[in-house]
């Protein structure tokens, strides 16, 4: 798994710190989905933190992301 560089937290919006808690604690799916939903509204930030739900998703379970 890619590691996300730290960055001081003041640097963060929001969202952003909550998909890197969510992915600290293993909450793959939920990362997953909101980072989706930020790329979607242009939040190209957010891409990184996709792939790196995705990555974890298919290491942990058998389900399968298109």
């Amino acid at each position: 798994i890619e590691d996300i560089p730290e960055v001081e937290d003041d640097d963060l919006n929001p969202d952003e710190l909550q998909l890197q808690t969510m992915l600290q604690n293993g909450q793959h799916s939920a990362a997953f989905f909101l980072s989706r939903r930020l790329v979607t509204r242009g939040e190209d930030w957010a891409i990184q933190y996709m792939e790196q739900a995705k990555t974890g998703l298919d290491q942990d379970d058998e389900v399968v992301i298109p």
